[in-house]
């Protein structure tokens, strides 16, 4: 059995650019509450226990993954914030196929005594 390297082929190079540029023109218009990420990475053998506790034992898989997410959201009053999100990825290695997600969200409002403090 031959094993396929994990490498981009030029087109979902140049589609990935092409959503990027086109998700972060949408992003810079005068739209308050958009967004768009570009991302990829390595896929881990580990759980996520392993992350926090055990760092140095960290074990990579061959399987990679790279992707760009677009999102809005609309202010939804007294409540917060109601939002949609889309990711397109794309798996290489001992993976091998596309991954579509649309998730709607909800985001409320920040209370009015804060019981646990953000970061943000």
């Amino acid at each position: 059995m031959t094993r396929r390297r994990a490498v981009a082929s030029p087109r979902f190079a140049v589609a990935a650019f092409v959503a990027f540029v086109l998700s972060t023109a949408c992003a810079w218009a005068d739209l308050p509450r958009s967004s768009a990420s570009v991302f990829a990475g390595p896929m881990m053998d580990n759980t996520w226990q392993d992350i926090l506790f055990e760092a140095n034992t960290l074990r990579t898989r061959d399987a990679q993954l790279a992707g760009v997410s677009v999102s809005r959201e609309w202010a939804w009053p007294r409540f917060g914030y109601i939002g949609i999100e889309a990711s397109v990825m794309r798996h290489f290695g001992e993976q091998d196929h596309w991954e579509l997600s649309v998730p709607l969200y909800l985001r409320s409002l920040r209370p009015e005594r804060v019981w646990l403090p953000s970061l943000a």
